[in-house]
């Protein structure tokens, strides 16, 4: 099998710059193009100690640790030893799946038989692309999923309500571009699914109207009755008491039933 040393060469580290660039996504942490390209350059170079025997003891698990550990502080430039260690981790991690999806190509090109041992025989550079590809989309998507996640997270509020003797008891998702205020008292505008409080109902309570505008330019009215004393607990346990008008909405407010209410920004 003949080896061109500059594909190989290439090849790493174009596969070495996909790896670092979401092993600092992931880290979250912004790094220059032409540190991550010297760390890639690195690795490349470091893969052909496999082709020089008196140089193979580098290549041992300890060798391969020390150069991921050098990519990283060539990479995000910090000296701090925590996150020096969690992105080398996170590059193992990744490389560790890089390598699972290239070997599932590789028994597409070649004949696997379970009672021989399993000899890749040839390799098309064409899948390498592929895992990468597959690797950086994947990650790409958790990383946005996780970041959503959080910044949800952030905005939920657990809320309680005594109504009639009855406590309510809700999680409510600030809505930062809701401005929503009931225009007489000016007090802002808290909407719940109407589930959530059993028997209560509007038919006797003092309703105040409350005009709405959605972005596609559709006006409308909505009713809802003034609660007082509505405690508000943020994710530090502080509590804040506002008094707020309620409005009840038929359909679920989060598809993912992370909340159960909307807040304007005047309740917080």
């Amino acid at each position: 099998m003949t080896v061109y040393i500059d594909i190989v060469i290439i090849e790493n580290l174009i596969i070495n710059y996909f790896l670092i660039l979401i092993t600092t996504q992931i880290i979250g942490i912004k790094t220059k193009e032409i540190n991550m390209f010297l760390a890639s350059l690195l690795g490349s170079v470091y893969t052909l100690f496999i082709f020089l025997p008196k140089l193979n003891f580098l290549t041992n698990i300890i060798g391969k640790c020390i150069v991921v550990i050098i990519m990283m502080i060539i990479s995000i430039s910090r000296k701090k030893v925590a996150v020096i260690l969690k992105a080398s981790i996170t590059f193992f991690m990744i490389s560790f799946m890089f390598v699972g999806i290239c070997f599932f190509f590789s028994l597409i090109q070649n004949n696997y038989d379970i009672t021989k041992a399993f000899v890749i025989e040839k390799y098309s550079s064409k899948y390498l692309i592929f895992a990468a590809i597959i690797i950086y989309i994947i990650f790409n998507r958790v990383i946005f999923y996780i970041k959503d996640r959080i910044s949800i997270s952030s905005l939920i509020y657990d809320l309680e309500m005594n109504i009639d003797g009855e406590l309510i008891k809700l999680k409510g998702f600030l809505d930062t571009g809701n401005e929503l205020v009931e225009p007489v008292t000016s007090l802002p505008v808290l909407i719940a699914e109407k589930h959530y409080f059993g028997n209560i109902t509007l038919e006797d309570k003092e309703l105040f109207s409350i005009p709405y505008k959605v972005v596609n330019g559709y006006n409308n009215m909505i009713s809802g009755f003034r609660v007082k004393n509505i405690k508000i607990y943020n994710k530090s346990s502080n509590l804040l008491i506002k008094d707020a008008i309620v409005c009840f909405c038929d359909q679920r407010l989060s598809g993912d039933g992370d909340y159960e209410a909307l807040l304007s920004r005047g309740m917080i």
